[in-house]
């Protein structure tokens, strides 16, 4: 027994000796280390298994000798701007130099003032579109700021920003504060802009204002308590001579100084950098004056770095077509890699196909180069046959691509005697047999195509999801949408661009059902709705899932439940779900027979809206409902928590209708929608 007690404690002690110490070596991703003289001078090297050289020391250490050490990232944005703008001279023999670009263009800011701003770095999501919106950019330093606050902590600041740059009135503690802070009105964003109010309110140099503003970011309380007795009082060198002046000897007054110096501490915490926030301005700046002033250039660029993502795909080509842009199907005739301009549209990629690599594109464009393809049989004949078999042809077909020669049934009815007899001909040209009698022209014509009718809309809508990952020239649910939107609170895309959790009402296409079973042995299930803009994952937990009837792949639906947002993760947690057919008004499960009375259009009448209180969860559902239906009426919200009535904004009002009072009773039920006549 003494003797497992003595082992313990030598391992207790042997494992209090290792506390602390490195346990491994690691290679920062982007970190690189710069010196003036060979590394080698100034300290331990050492090789890593892929034969790269680093440092033994780590990242603090090397900083704390005097090197310099930088992180060097690659960012997707950056190859859009170089595409873009080889495209741009391709196109229109503009040669554009994105380093001298002024920074007043008036298209730039009008895009992002009208939050446009998807595929803009640093500016692209739900959030930040809706903050563009409100702020209205108009400079430079407005884009710097809004990247700097837009983090979690300075995120509140955003609203007073907002108003001061829109008119609030702007007012600073000390006069001296106004040259500092007149850039941002009157908000410390920046983390150099509490080092220079330490400069030039309390007499620090910038290197102790540099460390000031580390000990407010650490929020390290004894050094906090001197730092505050330096600003104010200052600091004296034992000799005596004023190491730091303080606000008190600069003029400030103690009330004064105290406060400000508490408005620094306050905001180091959250400061960003202003010089990383000018570099990231300096790329959104770029990409979106690329969008507001060579919009095809830019949307073909954008689409042509995601073409691994059929989701990203949909949703820029959904953009796209919103701001006017037409986008072409794939052809072997004038498709490019990736996505092309062509006259005022965008021609889809062949290399963004199912099936369809890049080296297989890049043997058809080689082909092409000497001249457009004649026939099916004459494209096999020229592309090479090592990388042209019966897959990837059938991909080419099935994704439309084949469209300048016939249609998809007539392709693959004859595919397997075209790519037989082009392989066969090809195979004699190598081997130097050849027939003067069996010429490729006359082979070609031998090949007839059969007199089929095309594809059904939807059997071609599936094949274009397949292959292309996205239904382009149409959608399954555009017959039907009339039907659905009555009962929905916004579209997907909206949906996925805000970053709330709330209440909604989805409606859209359901693809990838899967049914699972818990630990508890019951039953749930997932999916993707999808609609025109877009798709999100939905979640049926057992409690909801063993509520509803059946559902399966390609049915349409009108889903309402939760938007849940975790770890970036956007997906609903489904409380009811409505099949197409069931779609009709109703309380509580049971249908509602609204009476046809005619309403004559000189009574002038108001539509009341009770809720629980200001924050329901049926508030954002309602509102969207509201926006759909537009009209003269004005709608009143009553609150039942404090008796309060507040009359909506015009964007608000509606017309009395059957559509919209079903789509209002489908939220929140008919006991809680009341129109009555003004007097």
């Amino acid at each position: 027994m003494v003797e497992e007690d003595e082992e313990i404690k030598r391992l207790y002690t042997l494992a209090r000796s290792l506390e602390g110490m490195t346990r491994h070596a690691s290679t920062h991703a982007a970190g690189i280390v710069i010196s003036k003289e060979p590394l080698m001078n100034y300290l331990p090297l050492q090789r890593t298994s892929e034969d790269f050289v680093m440092t033994q020391f780590p990242m603090k250490a090397v900083e704390e000798i005097g090197l310099l050490k930088m992180d060097f990232l690659g960012l997707r944005n950056l190859t859009i701007l170089q595409e873009a703008v080889q495209r741009i001279e391709e196109t229109q023999g503009i040669k554009l130099d994105l380093n001298t670009l002024t920074l007043d263009d008036p298209q730039t800011y009008t895009l992002l003032a009208s939050g446009n701003s998807t595929g803009i770095f640093q500016l692209e999501s739900g959030g930040m579109r809706a903050i563009l919106k409100e702020l209205k950019p108009t400079c430079f330093e407005d884009i710097i700021a809004v990247i700097a606050l837009y983090r979690p902590g300075p995120m509140d600041q955003i609203p007073e920003f907002i108003r001061r740059k829109l008119g609030s009135n702007i007012t600073y503690l000390h006069p001296k504060m106004e040259p500092i802070l007149k850039s941002t009105y009157g908000i410390i964003v920046y983390q150099e802009q509490v080092m220079q109010l330490a400069r030039d309110l309390g007499g620090y140099s910038l290197g102790r204002a540099d460390l000031l503003r580390r000990a407010m970011g650490k929020k390290k309380k004894e050094i906090m308590e001197e730092e505050r007795q330096n600003f104010i009082q200052g600091l004296q060198d034992d000799e005596g001579k004023w190491i730091i002046p303080g606000a008190l000897q600069i003029g400030l007054t103690l009330h004064d100084a105290e406060e400000i110096f508490d408005l620094m501490a306050k905001f180091a915490e959250y400061g960003f950098n202003k010089g990383h926030a000018t570099a990231y301005a300096v790329i959104s700046y770029q990409t979106a004056y690329l969008k507001a002033n060579y919009p095809l250039e830019f949307m073909a660029a954008l689409l042509s770095t995601v073409m691994g993502s059929a989701d990203k795909i949909s949703f820029y080509i959904q953009d796209a077509r919103l701001s006017g842009i037409e986008v072409l199907p794939p052809d072997v005739q004038y498709s490019q890699v990736g996505f092309s301009t062509e006259e005022q549209a965008i021609r889809f990629g062949l290399g963004a196909i199912r099936n369809v690599g890049v080296n297989v594109v890049e043997k058809i464009l080689e082909a092409r180069k000497d001249g457009l393809f004649k026939s099916l049989y004459d494209f096999c004949m020229r592309v090479d046959q090592k990388v042209l078999n019966h897959r990837v042809l059938e991909s080419l077909v099935r994704a439309g691509a084949f469209g300048s020669f016939c249609t998809r049934p007539q392709a693959l009815a004859v595919l397997d005697q075209v790519l037989n007899m082009a392989g066969r001909r090809q195979k004699d040209r190598l081997s130097g047999q050849f027939s003067l009698f069996d010429q490729d022209e006359e082979l070609s014509e031998a090949i007839k195509f059969p007199e089929l009718p095309d594809f059904q809309e939807r059997e071609i809508l599936d094949m274009e999801k397949e292959y292309l990952g996205l239904y382009l020239s149409g959608h399954p649910l555009s017959s039907v949408l009339s039907q659905i939107q009555p009962f929905t609170s916004s579209d997907i895309l909206t949906c996925l661009e805000g970053e709330e959790e709330k209440k909604v009402a989805l409606g859209g296409l359901v693809t990838g059902f899967r049914q699972n079973m818990t630990k508890k042995g019951e039953m749930m299930a997932s999916f993707v709705l999808e609609d025109l803009t877009g798709g999100i994952e939905v979640l049926i937990f057992p409690r909801v899932f063993a509520q509803i009837n059946a559902i399966g792949n390609d049915q349409v639906i009108v889903v309402v439940g939760r938007y849940n947002i975790r770890d970036e993760e956007k997906k609903i947690f489904a409380e009811k779900i409505t099949k197409l057919e069931d779609l009709k008004p109703f309380v509580e499960d049971k249908p509602i027979h609204l009476p046809k009375i005619p309403k004559p259009q000189a009574v002038k009448k108001r539509l009341f809206l009770r809720f629980p209180n200001d924050k329901s969860e049926l508030m954002e559902p309602i509102l969207g409902v509201l926006q759909r239906h537009p009209g003269s009426q004005p709608v009143y919200f009553f609150f039942e928590d404090n008796q309060k009535v507040l009359e909506g904004e015009r964007e608000f009002w509606v017309n009395d209708g059957d559509e919209l009072m079903n789509a209002l009773y489908g939220v929140m039920g008919q006991g809680n929608v009341v129109w009555k006549v003004a007097k």
